[in-house]
């Protein structure tokens, strides 16, 4: 779905999900000059971002997990309850969903290397999200992660902008009681940042955006008389470039066949180039390279 069309479905299903509150947190952003106004912006949308280097970043990265959950990171198949947090999802059935107030402080936990065993959770990793940043134009080895940027620099910062293009590999997850689904999927985003005037600061921000020359190959599965087995997938993605203003532009796709009960993990790509470009930064390109 477009940008409209989910909002549409949003509004039509009584649903607000967690993309709804993160772009409305964007649009505020831009407002908030002074440290009062931070604390209380803060205090508003702790639960949905962070701020790093006064640039703010969802708690939930993946587009398809923002669409798909709400602002509480949760959503629901078959009477279990699945929440993301950080890198993982935490599953409960439906009556033990009290469980889930205490989500992040089990992940903090297991991000610092302590093992959970809390009766009733199980948990994923779904993503690994060790980003491995690369300079525009320069090849690197490939990791289930991948982001390169081209940094626009006209001397002013109000007329300063960046480009931003990312590879992800990650799974989704389905959950019943009668076992656990895992769809392998890729996602290519491109977004664009602008420097404010007053207090040069980055913001994502609305504009013009295209992808061209995708290709990629990474392992996955494909099942044969109900056996998974590896297989290796190759793909050539037709260029992109909608004439509509958007936060990001967004290829997400299932690699391979669903595996039942088998316990896999997001895979790294194996080779990699891909482009992205915004209106903003005068027909240049980011440009992502490995092997």
């Amino acid at each position: 779905m477009s940008e409209l069309e989910l909002s549409n479905w949003e509004v039509k299903k009584d649903f607000i999900s967690y993309r709804s509150v993160y772009r409305k947190a964007v649009q505020e952003w831009d407002s908030v000059s002074s440290k009062e106004e931070r604390i209380l912006f803060m205090k508003e949308y702790d639960d949905v971002l962070f701020i790093r280097d006064s640039i703010i970043y969802p708690r939930i990265d993946v587009v398809l997990y923002q669409s798909l959950t709400n602002r509480q990171g949760i959503y629901e198949t078959e009477g279990i309850v699945n929440k993301i947090e950080g890198d993982y999802i935490i599953s409960v059935e439906k009556k033990d969903v009290n469980k889930l107030m205490h989500s992040r402080d089990l992940i903090d936990g297991l991000s610092a290397g302590l093992e959970a065993n809390v009766e009733g959770i199980r948990y994923f990793k779904f993503l690994f999200s060790n980003n491995q940043s690369i300079s525009s134009r320069i090849n690197a080895a490939c990791s289930a992660e991948i982001t390169a940027s081209y940094f626009y620099n006209q001397s002013n910062c109000r007329d300063d902008r960046e480009v931003y293009i990312s590879a992800r590999s990650f799974f989704t997850l389905t959950t019943s009681v009668f076992g656990d689904k895992r769809q392998p999927r890729v996602e290519f985003k491109v977004w664009g940042k602008l420097r404010t005037g007053t207090f040069c600061r980055w913001k994502d921000y609305e504009t013009t955006l295209a992808y061209q020359n995708i290709t990629f190959s990474i392992m996955a599965w494909e099942v044969l008389n109900l056996i998974p087995l590896p297989k290796l997938y190759s793909y050539s993605l037709p260029d992109y470039a909608p004439t509509n203003d958007r936060l990001d532009l967004t290829w997400n796709q299932p690699i391979g066949s669903q595996v039942i009960n088998l316990s896999i993990v997001a895979q790294p790509f194996l080779s990699l180039h891909a482009e992205g470009s915004s209106r903003g930064v005068d027909n240049n390109w980011a440009v992502l390279d490995c092997q």
